[in-house]
């Protein structure tokens, strides 16, 4: 694994590179509030796990993919925990390195997992709401095709954040620039690390979710004027005039 480059500069503003997160009262604010982001997202996402598990109405296709989304935030939340530690250590990091190593990369594994259920559960949303009841079984009907789009879910996130470091194209552990436990600054390859995370966990959710959503408010917006004119065509039809008109032809 890679090891952060010495900064031999002041690290001042003239000297960018060798900015360090040293004023310790903001890491303390910051800290705080991850603590509160923390703990409200381990109780949050606890409960929605706990609901759908307590009640056989909620065990439907959809939820799968909300407690796999209450599960990957959970695991967020509890590893947010050590990020708080590194920031509240006043020069190093008080434990061992693979700890701060491990809880980065899972970290960020899954707000990857994040964010492709949010971008499975808008495919989901579109295929319920423009196709068939056929079609929708078709692919979300059978334990095999759900136990593949969790696998999915994972497996893309999973492999984006550590083959590289596995392949030594990048690294994570106690980032001591910004006191965090993340991938590591001025490393060989940080930016090419920093650009494979960027491509490989948001464009692709992101893109998914809002070309679902748009499709799904096209596709209402068609079927309520399809309503409308319908509702139109049956008041003239049993409107009066039109009545005495037939009766007049009749006769």
């Amino acid at each position: 694994m890679y090891e952060e480059a010495a900064c031999t500069g002041n690290g001042t503003e003239n000297d960018p590179e060798c900015w360090e997160f040293t004023d310790y009262a903001q890491r303390v604010l910051i800290g705080t509030l991850c603590i509160c982001i923390s703990l409200s997202g381990l109780f949050g996402n606890s409960l929605v796990i706990f609901a759908v598990y307590v009640s056989r109405k909620l065990r439907n296709a959809t939820n799968v993919f909300v407690v796999n989304l209450a599960v990957a935030d959970l695991i967020t939340c509890f590893f947010i925990i050590p990020n708080v530690i590194a920031l509240l250590a006043r020069y190093e990091w008080p434990f061992a390195d693979w700890i701060c190593a491990s809880s980065a990369a899972i970290l960020m594994t899954c707000v990857g997992v994040s964010l492709y259920t949010l971008g499975a559960i808008s495919i989901n949303r579109f295929i319920l709401i423009t196709k068939t009841v056929t079609e929708y079984q078709k692919i979300y009907g059978s334990k095999r095709n759900i136990v593949t789009w969790l696998l999915i879910v994972w497996v893309v996130p999973v492999l984006v954040v550590n083959l590289p470091i596995i392949f030594e194209v990048g690294a994570v552990g106690f980032n001591q620039k910004y006191h965090s436990c993340s991938d590591l600054s001025k490393t060989e390859h940080e930016h090419l690390y920093d650009l494979i995370i960027g491509l490989g966990l948001f464009p692709i959710p992101l893109v998914t979710v809002v070309v679902c959503y748009i499709r799904i408010y096209l596709h209402v917006i068609r079927h309520a004027q399809k309503l409308a004119t319908r509702e139109d065509s049956e008041v003239l039809s049993t409107s009066p005039n039109n009545q005495s008109m037939k009766i007049e032809e009749n006769g």
